[in-house]
């Protein structure tokens, strides 16, 4: 009698063991696929199709360009042979993206068709600002790619440094908006 309660508490621990298992494994599961890039670009056009009023399509569609742009810069970065400066202003590009971002999501839930209107004018030109400060950040780290000689790369590191200049006072700007909506 006793030989067979022990072979039920253990069966019932494997079991329970087993179960607990599939359910940490599947909550892990369901976390990595919502922090997947390829989830949330995903959702982002689901919304941008299925949105109702066209303010509210207008919105989704800007936040997926964002995250295109974001995402096309990281992975140009990440395949070429590109200075630190780049990577850096990169840097600085997804951070004014995500601030930009934030405000469209919150943006996405506002009820009121008319205030929406008028708030997205100036997130739709901070996204066409950041969408183009990447395409030169991306353009710059292309021309890296060619072979060189040193004086070609001290003209285009001078340009590089110019550039930088002129994308870090558009990024003020933008963080200058989130100050003043704060």
């Amino acid at each position: 009698m006793t030989a067979l309660l022990f072979i039920l508490g253990t069966v019932l621990f494997m079991v329970l063991a087993l179960v607990s298992f599939c359910a940490l494994g599947t909550v892990m599961a369901v976390r990595a696929v919502r922090r997947s890039r390829a989830f949330n670009r995903g959702r982002l056009l689901a919304r941008a199709a299925t949105a109702g009023s066209r303010p509210a399509r207008e919105v989704a569609r800007l936040r997926v360009e964002l995250f295109d742009t974001v995402s096309a810069t990281a992975r140009v970065l990440s395949a070429v042979p590109a200075p630190a400066v780049l990577t850096e202003l990169a840097r600085d590009l997804s951070r004014a993206a995500a601030t930009v971002d934030r405000r469209l999501s919150l943006l996405a839930l506002e009820p009121d068709r008319w205030m929406l209107e008028r708030m997205l004018g100036p997130l739709r030109e901070h996204v066409g600002a950041l969408c183009s400060a990447s395409a030169q950040v991306r353009a710059t780290a292309w021309r890296f790619t060619d072979d060189l000689d040193q004086s070609r790369v001290r003209a285009l590191t001078q340009e590089v440094a110019d550039q930088i200049a002129g994308l870090r006072a558009g990024l003020a700007a933008v963080q200058a908006m989130r100050i003043r909506s704060a």
